[in-house]
Parts: structure tokens; sequence; C-alpha cells
């Protein structure tokens, strides 16, 4: 019985209709979710290049502080020409130095309570600082400091600088 259905053209074009009307949405429905997956945050993966170039043309071979450790592959993709302080999982530098990262947790935090300017230039020996705006503890803190000024600034990062103090 199975063989005279099959020869007949009709009735299997038929079933390969109603086979690939139910396999598209599936498939679809597939490349969404992996879409989805390999897309990320849905943030702009350029959202730091001009920052990351700024910090080539005007700080090449300077270590530079950065707020978030999740913001180094960006910024070193733009710019390998920098030292970033942090650019793997901050477990490491948790294990190597646990009063470092818990100052750089603070500092991030925006709740340190010495010292800013000494902790970035003596304690994280750099005078660039990056971060994003998901950081404006960090941000107050940083503008509220004598001897940091704005270098760059864009609608993604900001850029300070610590000058030489008298």
């Amino acid at each position: 019985p199975f063989y005279k259905i099959w020869n007949n053209k009709a009735l299997r074009i038929l079933i390969l209709i109603l086979l690939l009307s139910a396999i598209f949405p599936l498939l679809a429905h597939r490349y969404s979710l992996a879409k989805d997956s390999v897309g990320g945050d849905g943030r702009d993966p350029a959202r730091y290049r001009e920052a990351a170039q700024w910090l080539a043309q005007n700080t090449p071979g300077s270590l530079v502080y950065t707020s978030d450790w999740d913001d180094f592959p960006e910024l070193f993709f733009y710019n390998s020409k920098n030292k970033y302080l942090i650019g793997l999982d901050p477990a490491f530098m948790y294990k190597k130095n646990k009063a470092l990262f818990e100052t750089w947790v603070s500092l991030n935090q925006g709740k340190a309570t010495c010292d800013v300017y000494d902790l970035f230039l003596k304690t994280f020996k750099t005078i660039y600082l990056f971060t994003d705006y998901n950081h404006p503890e960090f941000i107050s803190m940083v503008e509220r400091t004598e001897g940091i000024e704005l270098a760059y600034g864009d609608r993604y990062a900001r850029i300070y600088r610590l000058l030489p103090r008298k």
C-alpha cells in the first residue's frame, strides 16, 4: 500500500510540501536562537573604536586603568599598542593579589577612601583611566579628584588623565 501511495506523484508532492512546511519554521527558529547567541548582549562591538584609537595615538605603550574587565576585548582589538590593567577574568587578579583586587573594586564602585590620585599613580602605576558610562560612581569620584582631567569622551566611553601634581 505504501508503495502505491509513493508512486502517486501528486501525493509525493503533497507529502514533501507538508514536510517542508514543518521543517522551515523549525529551521528559522534554530537560526534565530543561533544568531542571538552569537550576537552577544546587543552592544555595538565597535563602540570603543574611537577611544581605543585615541589611546593608540596619544598614549602608545602606556598602561591604561580599566574600570571593567570586559571592556578589554574591544579595546585590544582596536589598539594593541597599549597595556590594559585587566583583560581576563578578574578572578586572576584576585588570586594573584587580593588586596589589589579589593582596591580595584573599591575604586570602580566610587568607594575609595584614601587619595584616589595616588592609588592610580602609585598602586596601579598609570595616569590613564578608561571607563564606560556604566560606572557613574567611578566617574563621579574621578571628576571630584583634584589633578584628574577628562582627556577624551564620546557617547560610549571616557578617558581621564592624571595631571602632574605640583
